[in-house]
């Protein structure tokens, strides 16, 4: 998968008369912030929509056979966002003909808060067959759609249990912070994306407190009640009253964790 013309010009050199698939930014992006966008003008990843006469003139040159197109520009997670992002492929399908694949990537949103909503696969499907299946109308071509659901198979497949071995405060008018031993260094999701975890104190208490939990690596970016989205903030969560010793579950580690 040639992601960049030197790349492409590269497996030219090297393989010519041979196939590859080429990752194409189509100009856009989406997410739910900006850490998760992987496409549009400030992204890296692919080659440039703008480039794709170039792409062809190499595909020329080295007698390369493009059969696969790769995007993917964040994480969508409505039926309408996936079918313009399929819109946007077939237009680039129509200007390489040799494609047989397009892979749409991933993007799709699993919950694992109470506040947060998954992705409808289904009604996603649906809406997106239906423009492959007007593009075979209209062209001829059937065109093998791939997808990487990724996290949203395993990220609720896994959780992890860590010990509470300290508390400490700031004070009457700062934070109660729980510090466990585990953090970043196992689970940096949190600290590159500031999403929020599940977290359970395992313990028979019926009373609640406000508090910060923080990891054991000696970093101010091991924080594992971060404000949404907001990696640098720290934000209190309402939990069992809690001791030295107690254990915490932390839910939804099944990806980008270790």
């Amino acid at each position: 998968m040639a992601t960049s013309l030197h790349q492409l010009e590269t497996f030219g050199k090297l393989f010519p008369g041979k196939s590859c698939g080429v990752r194409i930014n189509p100009g856009v992006a989406s997410g739910g912030f900006a850490k998760i966008a992987t496409g549009g003008a400030t992204s890296s990843f692919g080659i440039w929509h703008e480039k794709i006469s170039e792409v062809k003139k190499i595909e020329e040159t080295y007698d390369v056979k493009i059969t696969k197109l790769h995007f993917h520009i964040g994480s969508e997670n409505t039926p309408e966002s996936w079918v313009d992002s399929a819109e946007l492929g077939f237009d680039i399908l129509r200007q390489i003909e040799t494609i047989e694949t397009f892979d749409m990537g991933g993007g799709h949103k699993m919950a694992i808060m109470p506040n947060e909503k998954s992705a409808d696969l289904q009604a996603i499907g649906k809406a997106v067959a239906e423009k492959f299946q007007h593009f075979y109308e209209e062209t001829g071509r059937k065109i093998h759609l791939e997808m990487e659901p990724g996290k949203y198979l395993v990220i609720n497949s896994c959780s992890m249990l860590v010990e509470i071995q300290d508390i400490v405060d700031t004070g009457n008018a700062g934070y109660t912070f729980l510090k466990v031993n585990s953090g970043m260094n196992d689970m940096p999701r949190v600290a590159m994306y500031g999403v929020q975890e599940p977290l359970h104190i395992i313990n028979d208490s019926q009373e609640y407190a406000d508090y910060i939990v923080v990891g054991h690596c000696c970093e101010s970016s091991d924080i594992i009640t971060p404000k949404l989205y907001d990696a640098e903030t720290i934000e209190s969560r309402k939990l069992r009253k809690a001791s030295i010793g107690d254990m915490l579950v932390i839910d939804g580690v099944g990806a980008y964790n270790a």
